[in-house]
């Protein structure tokens, strides 16, 4: 992403004061906060200890139901509190050390699509949410209210969900 911001800066004629005067400056802020916070609430400890305390799925070609089930659960929750992104950068790490590989397809596609769809549950699932409704706010635009966005999102993440954990346990992981 630096490169291409590099390459489109360097190969800009006398737009370059504009570019960087156009750059939201408080989303960039925004997403390396996010990224700071996480990492401290992983190195303090206290993500691995909530995770320690919740069902983790262990690689078994046999359990691949069970398996995806928590996947699912686990990604839609915690991607509310951390947003998907986030979470999906932590949750690899539990994958990976209860013993996931390459071989682990069905599991790894769980995790991309459910906390892909976790973003549609909420404003905060996703910092995407978030970005767009602050945009809109500042331009006057009357945005979601919290519970508007969640009678839509709770409608689209539990279908999107169904088909998702369908295709992917039954026709992809058997």
């Amino acid at each position: 992403m630096l490169l291409g911001a590099i390459a489109l800066y360097t190969l800009s004629n006398n737009e370059r004061r504009e570019i960087l005067y156009n750059v939201d400056y408080s989303v960039l802020v925004f997403f390396a906060a996010m990224f700071v916070f996480t990492a401290a609430l992983w190195i303090s400890g206290l993500i691995p200890d909530i995770m320690s305390k919740i069902p983790n799925p262990i690689p078994d070609h046999n359990n691949i139901i069970g398996n995806n089930v928590i996947i699912s659960i686990v990604s839609i929750t915690f991607s509310q509190i951390l947003s998907n992104v986030l979470f999906v950068a932590l949750y690899n790490n539990v994958m990976i050390s209860n013993g996931f590989d390459a071989d682990d397809i069905s599991e790894w596609m769980m995790l991309a699509a459910a906390s892909t769809i976790a973003g549609n549950l909420t404003i905060i699932g996703a910092a995407s949410n978030i970005i767009i409704i602050e945009a809109a706010e500042s331009r006057g635009v009357k945005a979601f209210s919290y519970n508007e966005f969640l009678k839509i999102g709770f409608i689209v993440t539990v279908t999107n969900l169904a088909v998702y954990y369908f295709f992917i346990t039954f026709l992809f992981g058997s």
